[in-house]
């Protein structure tokens, strides 16, 4: 049985956080509901001691999120994808993807598979502001990787992206695939997509673009 302690250690904080991920992978995986009394129970301290350090557990979502955000953030600096090729630079892209996330599993579930879907307008809302963030980035790669397409065709190919990296991540948490074993198969069969996407030419792009835009303007 878990025993209570002090509440206002700033390492109660941290040890609230992890608790509440692991909670919420769990939530994930068994549809039992991560509570504030079992985030508190799992981090060996009273519920009172949760609200002590976040108001609500909206609070501690949102703190968590913007907590991970910059992490997966970071992985796009694998290097100048200005001075190598695309599919090298992709490549490598997926490689710290794929090692954050065996690294990372809790934190990975949470940012990309649960968040995302909870019932929380101000989380949805910053879920969206991250995600706008990360395929703008994806955006600027592919827009100077000198990839044949309009500007439509890129922030799709954008989009496609990111949901590789995202079905890649669920097979390898949700146990379709081994961890470490089956990820690495997950990152092979990412590079390929990925490369493939960057690879494809689209010569009808930019008229899709260009018609879209005239679209917008009738």
């Amino acid at each position: 049985m878990a025993t209570s302690r002090p509440a206002h250690r700033p390492s109660r904080r941290r040890e609230i956080i992890s608790a509440a991920l692991g909670e919420l992978s769990d939530e994930k995986r068994t549809g039992e509901p991560a509570t504030i009394e079992a985030i508190a129970h799992r981090a060996g301290v009273t519920a009172a001691a949760v609200y002590y350090h976040f108001s609500s557990r909206s609070e501690l979502m949102s703190t968590i999120l913007a907590e991970i955000h910059p992490e997966v953030m970071h992985l796009f600096e694998v290097g100048d994808f200005t001075a190598v090729s695309a599919p090298f630079w992709i490549e490598r892209l997926v490689d710290a993807l794929a090692d954050w996330v065996v690294d990372n599993p809790d934190a990975a579930r949470f940012y990309f598979l649960v968040a995302p879907v909870l019932p929380d307008e101000a989380l949805v809302a910053q879920c969206a502001e991250f995600r706008s963030e990360f395929l703008s980035r994806v955006f600027d790669f592919i827009g100077s990787s000198g990839v044949d397409c309009g500007e439509l065709s890129v922030w799709v190919r954008a989009h496609a992206i990111r949901e590789v990296f995202i079905c890649a991540i669920e097979l390898g948490l949700e146990g379709r695939a081994r961890p470490r074993r089956g990820f690495h198969e997950l990152r092979r069969a990412g590079r390929y997509l990925v490369v493939d996407l960057l690879q494809h030419r689209d010569p009808d792009g930019q008229a899709v673009a260009a018609r879209a835009s005239a679209d917008r303007a009738g």
